[in-house]
């Protein structure tokens, strides 16, 4: 869940989050249940996101992160929240902009909310819509004894911080997608999705399996595939050349706004899983 490389991500974290709590019916009601009993007007905060959404599975091993840090990251950045007394309690003014001690942005550019209780209100939408039950069923006695799947991707780059829950009946069983919509965090998005055209530093991880040019998505039972131009330019006010008005296309002279240009063929990519991407089977929470 840190920088992102792409508009729209999965990667290791979120395909972990899943596992969670769908591979286990019992693990999913739990932290419904402890997501209604916290947030507004609960009477005692309760911080439950990142602490019991499966950020501590050794399937994340490779990640150069603790379990903890990623527990922290979540809770500090993510949501503002600050360390007291051994417990995490929330940002006393989320409509305020949080800035780091040097004056910078502290995670999200450009925009201050309470991301918490976002985050809060998606998931149990997304828990309920899952298990087939109401705002105030029991988990526990009603609804569906095998769980929707929920898939869940983030994009970012947008002005403020969205949570979307989607759904649809599939015959007798049925999906739910999560869309976390977010601000920047800091990262710049590549030009490419190429993975030859990454920086240096960004190569190994782009190169892994699997990362493909014209990616083939038959046999697959999860993928993930971007579709845009192999490269893409800013063009600002200095460095546009004239544009002379082509017939009724209604072409400025030279538009006075900066703006992405596409550039090249348009390429079909398929990110590596450190990247965002996902592995063809998922990658499952192990205790």
């Amino acid at each position: 869940m840190t920088g992102m490389p792409f508009y729209l991500e999965k990667g290791p974290s979120f395909s972990v989050i899943e596992s969670y709590v769908l591979d286990d019916r019992q693990r999913g009601v739990a932290l419904l249940q402890a997501l209604r009993r916290g947030g507004a007007g609960a009477g005692t905060w309760l911080s439950v996101i990142a602490e019991q959404i499966g950020l501590d599975s050794s399937s994340l091993a490779a990640d150069p992160s603790t379990a903890a840090q990623r527990v922290r990251h979540l809770n500090e950045h993510w949501f503002e929240q600050k360390r007291e007394q051994g417990a995490w309690v929330p940002d006393d003014q989320p409509d305020r902009p949080r800035t780091t001690a040097s004056g910078d942005w502290n995670w999200w550019h450009g925009y201050a909310g309470d991301v918490y209780e976002i985050m809060r209100q998606t998931m149990i939408s997304a828990g309920e819509v899952s298990l087939g039950i109401g705002p105030k069923d029991d988990p526990d006695a009603d609804g569906r004894a095998d769980p929707w799947p929920i898939e869940i991707f983030w994009h970012c780059g947008q002005s403020w911080f969205e949570g979307w829950v989607t759904w649809r009946r599939n015959g007798p069983s049925g999906q739910v997608t999560v869309l976390l919509a977010t601000p920047s965090a800091g990262t710049p998005v590549r030009p490419s999705p190429l993975a030859d055209a990454a920086p240096r530093a960004d190569q190994r991880r782009a190169r892994a399996t699997p990362y493909a040019d014209d990616a083939l998505t038959k046999g697959r039972s999860r993928g993930m595939v971007v579709v845009t131009h192999r490269s893409h330019q800013l063009v600002t006010e200095d460095t546009q050349p004239a544009i002379a008005v082509a017939g009724r296309s209604g072409y400025l002279d030279k538009p006075h706004r900066r703006f992405w240009q596409g550039q090249g063929p348009v390429v079909k990519v398929m990110p590596s899983e450190p990247d965002g991407g996902v592995l063809p089977g998922g990658r499952p929470y192990e205790g």
